[in-house]
């Protein structure tokens, strides 16, 4: 099912039964769901949240994210003053919207640069758009060189906008389910030297796929903050 969720598409269709009421099946109840983020696993039993059908999760959300440089990926830093660094990666909208920009900053938002769009795809006889759509940028070097006026670590950010004119947003949202989170990607430029003592950058994802370890975002001092409600961690 085009821009749904992979939740929602049904394996090994055997037959389909016509019901007169909503599906009773676990995985539609207890699954799938974006709960307000004040609502937790007791407020949710107690008062029904589960069942509310405006909180089920179907369409996509808005996301983009950075495939290059890759995690732990370096660069010279001598060897590169003056010179552009390609930086890619890719985009996509939920309910058949389509991706109209994606922005990059490395001033923690203070300026965004536009990215070249690499569409693959073309309207559908509905006007729908249903695939990934790549991007690419030459970066200036330079501008990692820069102080955030912060004085955090250097990050390269991204964002994704759609036909609805609504942006990524910055924060994540703590959820009961932790899904549908789509905020800024962004990937942290570490400053370091080398046994020469030569400077070079180092780029860290927040996390790694799968079961393996890594990532700025794994440490309980680089915690996001999520929006409203303090970091998205259960220890502190």
């Amino acid at each position: 099912i085009p821009g749904y969720i992979g939740g929602r598409m049904i394996k090994w269709l055997a037959k389909i039964n016509i019901i007169p009421h909503e599906s009773h099946n676990c995985y539609h109840y207890w699954d799938n769901k974006y709960l307000p983020p004040q609502v937790t696993a007791e407020i949710a039993a107690r008062d029904g949240w589960w069942y509310k059908q405006e909180y089920i999760i179907n369409e996509l959300s808005l996301n983009s994210v950075l495939t290059k440089p890759y995690h732990d990926e370096t660069l010279a830093v001598k060897e590169n003053l003056g010179k552009t660094y390609e930086i890619r990666g890719y985009a996509h909208a939920g309910g058949g919207r389509k991706v109209t920009r994606v922005e990059i900053s490395t001033d923690e938002g203070a300026t965004w640069d536009l990215v070249n769009l690499t569409p693959q795809e073309v309207a559908n006889p509905y006007g729908k758009y249903w695939c990934w759509i790549w991007w690419k940028f030459d970066l200036n070097v330079d501008q990692l060189l820069m102080p955030n006026t912060s004085g955090n670590d250097k990050e390269i950010w991204c964002r994704a906008w759609d036909t609805s004119n609504s942006p990524q947003p910055e924060k994540p949202v703590w959820t009961l389910m932790g899904q549908s989170s789509n905020h800024f990607f962004r990937v942290k430029v570490h400053k370091q030297k080398n046994s020469q003592g030569e400077l070079f950058f180092r780029f860290e994802y927040p996390t790694q796929p799968g079961q393996q370890s890594g990532g700025w975002a794994t440490r309980k001092s680089d915690k996001v903050k999520a929006a409203g409600y303090g970091p998205i961690v259960f220890d502190e």
